[in-house]
């Protein structure tokens, strides 16, 4: 029995089933209901909230499946209360409710446009909530009308009470400065000011955010001064005005924002305090951000949106012992995925996801909480949690687990962790400022370095040389498109050619679960940084490599002997008549980058090594190797950069015409190259 004001087909409705069907998959005997569309209508007239719902979701879907106006919807909904008998149906489940006529409907009309059954099992878009989370098989929770920063404070402060993975929250080292939101300005009202906080130890909150295109007070050397004394709160945009809000009412009363604790015009300063960001945001009690908010004028505070109807109560026993629950039915929102008993919905598209600053801020913090515009969420090390559920979901912003290193991991198994980090999830990020690709980066390739002690050279580790090399850009193209379809590559000019951070996009390490038997070596490094983070911005990137080398013509449809199909490339020998030899996977898309596509165009391929299957047949092991393809630099002698790889891959479609390639190398002769 439902409290409030329920007609006497509703108040029958039992709904203690849902406390057995844990597996939250089964449906219940459905009930018969009111007889027709009519007396329907007459209870919604006396007040009964449930068939108000049902009415409105009824209305609503015929009106979307016969192209209607509501009114005229349900003017048919009472003609085919004429034309058919048998009552009406209510079902339920642990995803909601179900109203449909009982016995099968047949439409008499001949009108393709007219549906055959208008009510074949409406959903009504519902979902089950328990009010206090004991009936384990309705994990749903309400989701309060205004944020319930009480309920953030457990998530936080029991993370680091149970959590050793996540650490103890305690007072620590503050970064160089931090928002202090506990002074007052002249009018002795609550304000906040910038504080030189070396030397300082304190809890603080550290703020992820778009910084976007819009205007914002940041702090330079001209402001400096003032905002030792005060920063208004009126100049604040909605972004930075919520986050200092939400720091408040978490209870915390240093806030750490790059924009006002970096001086924004000191280059000096920059590349400092970038080179402690993993320090930063590692140390911070917890780390804010509002997924929805492009830039500083969004705001992440929203108000919840208005719910389609008023929520419904049903009592509930859960067991002879007296104890129960109060079930609530609730509307469940245009976003939430179907069957979400959770109401964790999807909000994966937000733009924060898609910033490169943001994905080492995420994985750098022991603790995320993220202001959704319909729910909050909460992600640490161990756990994960939204408002919309008692048990631990999948944070809906980010819908994968956080990536760790570890230092009980060789660096040849930590390092394919890395590469899935930055190939396919950094590497398609956008930056404002294309400098920053490698400084994006810097916090999680310091705790990288520091967990293994490796070298770190523009993106690429070292002591993995050199399958750190055999990376791939990956086009997501049909195979009748042609290059030319493709969107142009971004390339970032201040990385060397032979780093995956050279271009933007999805980017692949040819078979890393394989093992590479290496061909080639390296002689020698050059790679500066340019200022004091030695993850950062580099001025230059030399690797002085020895190994086979062949010269390689890069051919495409009909130019091919091949018959190139689509966007596929391929590498021809010169020397025999330009048969294949390999398949060609470029580094750009557009054909006026480096190498025009279109037309023929010599090359050298510098082999990497041969990757062994799982396979006691010495020529499979030998088919199978990876090669990169070169192009001069027109001024300096011995010296190239990076356009691509070349592939000989096992492929039995492929075998018969690539059989001569498998040993193409094996007499060719030893070079010493440069690569910028």
């Amino acid at each position: 029995m439902a409290d409030g004001i329920l007609c006497q087909e509703c108040r029958a409705l039992d709904i203690s089933g849902l406390v057995q069907d844990l597996d939250g998959c089964g449906s219940f005997p459905p009930l018969l209901h009111h007889a027709d569309h009519v007396a329907l209508t007459t209870a919604v007239a006396a007040g009964c909230k449930l068939c108000e719902v049902l009415l409105a979701s009824i209305v609503g879907e015929t009106a979307v499946k016969l192209g209607l106006d509501p009114h005229a919807a349900s003017m048919k909904l009472a003609q085919d209360d004429r034309d058919n008998s048998g009552g009406f149906l209510v079902a339920y489940n642990q995803w909601g409710v179900h109203y449909q006529r009982a016995g099968q409907h047949l439409d008499s009309h001949d009108d393709d446009e007219d549906p055959l059954d208008i009510w074949d099992n409406t959903y009504v878009r519902t979902r089950w909530c328990s009010m206090t989370g004991q009936t384990e098989s309705l994990p749903g929770r309400v989701i309060p009308v205004d944020h319930d920063f009480d309920l953030y404070k457990k998530w936080i402060w029991d993370c680091s009470k149970d959590h050793e993975a996540c650490g103890t929250i305690a007072s620590l080292a503050l970064p160089s400065r931090v928002l202090d939101l506990e002074s007052h300005d002249s009018g002795g009202e609550l304000g906040m000011r910038l504080v030189e906080s070396t030397n300082m130890q304190g809890i603080y909150v550290a703020l992820s955010h778009c910084w976007g295109k819009t205007k914002k007070p940041v702090t330079t050397s001209i402001n400096y001064e003032a905002y030792l004394k005060d920063i208004p709160m009126t100049t604040l945009p909605p972004t930075f005005y919520d986050a200092v809000t939400a720091t408040r009412k978490l209870g915390f009363r240093y806030l750490w924002v790059d924009c006002f604790c970096i001086v924004q015009d000191s280059k000096q300063d920059w590349e400092r305090e970038c080179s402690q960001m993993a320090r930063i945001f590692a140390n911070a009690a917890v780390t804010i951000a509002g997924p929805e908010a492009e830039n500083s004028d969004a705001g992440f505070l929203f108000p919840r949106p208005t719910p389609a109807f008023e929520p419904i109560d049903f009592p509930l026993e859960l067991s002879n012992e007296g104890e129960a629950d109060t079930i609530r039915l609730v509307a469940m929102s245009p976003e939430d995925v179907g069957g979400d008993t959770t109401g964790v919905g999807s909000e994966g598209d937000a733009p924060l996801r898609s910033r490169a600053w943001v994905l080492q801020e995420r994985l750098l913090s022991h603790r995320n909480l993220y202001f959704g515009r319909r729910q909050t969420y909460f992600e640490c090390q161990k756990a994960s949690w939204a408002e919309g559920s008692w048990t631990q979901c999948v944070v809906a912003p980010f819908p994968r687990g956080k990536t760790e290193f570890s230092s009980s991991r060789a660096i040849e198994e930590d390092a394919n962790n890395w590469y899935s980090l930055v190939g396919y999830h950094y590497n398609e990020c956008g930056l404002t400022v294309s400098h920053d690709k490698l400084p994006a980066l810097s916090g999680l390739a310091s705790k990288f370095q520091a967990l293994h002690q490796s070298t770190y050279a523009a993106g690429v580790w070292i002591e993995d040389f050199p399958k750190c090399l055999a990376w791939i850009k990956y086009f997501r193209m049909k195979a009748t498109q042609s290059w030319r379809d493709e969107p142009k590559t971004v390339r970032f000019d201040t990385v060397p050619t032979w780093s995956w951070a050279h271009i933007k996009g999805l980017v692949v390490w040819w078979q890393y679960e394989k093992i590479l038997r290496a061909t080639l070596r390296l002689k020698a490094y050059d790679v500066a940084p340019r200022g004091k983070d030695a993850f950062g911005v580099v001025t230059h990137g030399r690797l002085t490599l020895e190994g086979h080398l062949e010269q390689a013509v890069i051919m495409t449809g009909e130019d091919s002997p091949w018959q190139g199909r689509g966007p596929i490339l391929d590498v021809c020998d010169p020397l025999e008549r330009n048969a294949k030899v390999a398949m060609f996977f470029p580094d750009f898309s557009e054909p006026e980058a480096v190498v025009d596509y279109s037309k023929p165009r010599a090359v050298v391929c510098l082999q990497v090594g041969v990757y062994e299957y799982d396979s006691s047949a010495e020529s499979e092991r030998r088919d199978c190797w990876i090669a990169l393809v070169l192009v001069p630099l027109i001024d300096e002698e011995n010296t190239y950069q990076r356009v691509g790889v070349a592939v000989r891959s096992q492929s039995p479609k492929q075998g018969e015409v690539l059989v001569a390639a498998a040993g193409w190398f094996e007499k060719a002769d030893l070079h010493v190259v440069n690569l910028v």
